[in-house]
């Protein structure tokens, strides 16, 4: 009764369309740019060069662009899409309250059934979703929290609460000058923050209570997340004060950042690779055996660390790994999720250290490589900053190894009474074919 109690007030909470944020939604989607996230409307594909036809290199980087330009446009022309059927259907609830039914896997988690328009949508949904029931924002602390959800959206999410505030208070000159006309002076202060369209509505929001003052009843929604909440939950059950700390389960002035943190680790690992005299005894797991793969591969190890030094370890290129470490990725996921940080990184104008040809091909081959070369050494910073939680994770596994031969599910009761079982079945298929309309 607990569970189904839960589900029915999530379905009971009525929404309303952000009818300001709509409109601004709705024109930006109408120019031929990319503004604030959206797709741009028709990527260029670059023209043949002439001289091309005699120079083969030139041709291939010719070919590499325009692959590249028209999987772009492909690619673009399905967000836009996405982006349009969100906006009929919120032209179509506007002034309406809204109610979103929610189906529960069998983990227990909630998600909302209509597909294009939900509050778990991407930044431009999201911002276009408001309760439809305000609170009124009485004092300093109201205000408060809805100030630091403006920061968080913004992207100034890695200091103190205080702090978060004290930016709002200190561009509160952009922010309501962007409530009064987003495509004015402040078009850039608002299309450059890391979620622009909530921040947008946050924008909207502070300047009304800015106008009434206390007692403004605020439907904004207030955001709070956890950090890395597989991990948070490993920590918390395991009573680890390392990894607790490290996804801020344990007071602190500042939010600690796991991902950062694996990072910085990995950075450290791969610098003892250009030492003058080699990585420091005992300090690389299984170096030996490393070296002997390398070798087998052609793999110069102070070279490829040299060059990932040169393109930058930063989180973005160890979160992925992290982030799904609690939902059972392998050390042989983590080599893919570092391949698409990496690429992602290139194609967003960070040179490629690895390989600067037109060759398509060979630029995949010397990615992977270099993927393959640094996989064990952020499996091993992934192990020393959450080492009890992979522990935990191990145990677990040994669990379930041990239901599988006995042919039952691994299950357990929540202590709200939520069932929980972890049936994966092998399937055997069967394909049947018959006969219809005479063929």
């Amino acid at each position: 009764s607990a569970v189904l109690a839960a589900v029915n007030a999530v379905q009971a909470t009525p929404w309303r369309i952000n009818e300001r944020v709509l409109e601004v939604l709705t024109e930006a989607l109408d120019t031929e740019r990319a503004i604030a996230g959206l797709p741009e409307r028709d990527p260029e594909v670059p023209p043949f060069p002439p001289e091309a036809e005699h120079n083969p290199d030139l041709k291939r980087a010719w070919k590499r662009a325009a692959a590249k330009a028209h999987e772009r446009k492909r690619r673009n022309l399905g967000r836009r899409l996405q982006v349009h059927k969100a906006i009929q259907l919120a032209r179509r609830f506007a002034g309406r309250d809204i109610y979103f039914p929610h189906q529960m896997d069998f983990r227990g988690r909630l998600y909302p059934l209509p597909a294009i328009l939900n509050p778990q949508g991407p930044d431009y949904v999201k911002a276009l979703l408001t309760f439809a029931r305000g609170y009124p924002i009485e004092d300093e602390v109201a205000a408060g929290w809805l100030a630091i959800s403006g920061a968080n959206h913004y992207g100034v999410d890695k200091c103190s609460l205080e702090e978060r505030i004290a930016w709002v208070e200190q561009n509160e000159e952009a922010i309501l000058a962007v409530d009064a006309d987003p495509w004015g002076p402040a078009f850039d202060f608002w299309t450059k923050a890391d979620k622009p369209w909530q921040f947008l509505a946050f924008c909207f929001e502070w300047a009304a209570l800015k106008r009434h003052g206390w007692g403004y009843v605020s439907s904004l929604p207030v955001h709070l997340d956890g950090s890395c909440n597989g991990l948070q939950h490993y920590s918390a059950a395991l009573r680890d004060p390392v990894g607790g700390a490290a996804v801020n389960l344990l007071p602190n002035e500042r939010p600690n950042d796991i991902y950062g943190q694996v990072a910085s680790v990995a950075e450290a690992l791969v610098q003892e690779f250009v030492r003058p005299d080699g990585p420091t005894p005992g300090r690389i797991n299984q170096l030996d055996k490393l070296l002997d793969f390398w070798r087998e591969r052609a793999i110069n190890p102070r070279r490829m660390a040299e060059r990932w030094l040169q393109l930058g370890i930063d989180r973005k290129i160890t979160k992925r790994a992290v982030m799904t470490l609690p939902y059972g990725s392998t050390i042989f996921s983590c080599r893919e999720f570092i391949e698409e940080a990496a690429v992602e990184k290139i194609e967003r104008g960070t040179p490629n250290p690895f390989y600067q040809g037109a060759d398509i091909v060979e630029a995949r081959r010397e990615l992977f490589e270099a993927s393959l070369w640094l996989q064990p050494l952020v499996w091993q910073a992934i192990g020393e900053v959450v080492k009890a939680a992979r522990e935990g994770m191990d145990w677990l596994q040994d669990c379930a190894k041990l239901a599988a031969t006995m042919g039952l599910p691994v299950s357990w009761r929540t202590p709200d009474g939520f069932l929980v079982q972890q049936a994966y079945r092998k399937l055997n298929t069967r394909r049947v074919e018959t006969i219809l309309d005479g063929h």
